[in-house]
């Protein structure tokens, strides 16, 4: 019974971490970017942030999708998910008066 609790542990730690949110593994390891999407989106862990923080935690986007005004910052911001150039995923940040106003996903 204690192997079981232990192996139950194990899995739940390993599920759990897989699935947060970690800045340097984002950064570092595109192949990480779809699981973390979903914490990012699901935690809101970029609701009212700049875009100066945003590039911080998450690094040069791929894509920028030209602000309209690069005083108060409104526009998007985008990632790819995974490693793909071609049939992928994306992760679009849509700024507001400066902060981010909406993040989602699309498959492109």
């Amino acid at each position: 019974m204690r192997h079981l609790q232990f192996l139950l542990l194990i899995v739940g730690t390993t599920l759990i971490s897989c699935s947060s949110f970690d800045s340097e593994k984002w950064k570092n390891d595109k192949t990480s970017r779809k699981s973390q999407a979903k914490s990012i989106i699901k935690n809101r862990v970029l609701v009212n942030k700049t875009y100066y923080q945003v590039r911080e935690m998450l690094g040069p986007e791929d894509f920028n999708s030209n602000f309209k005004d690069t005083i108060t910052y409104d526009g998007t911001v985008e990632y790819i998910l995974g490693t793909y150039w071609i049939d992928f995923d994306r992760l679009t940040i849509r700024f507001k008066k400066g902060h981010v106003d909406s993040v989602y996903r699309y498959h492109d």
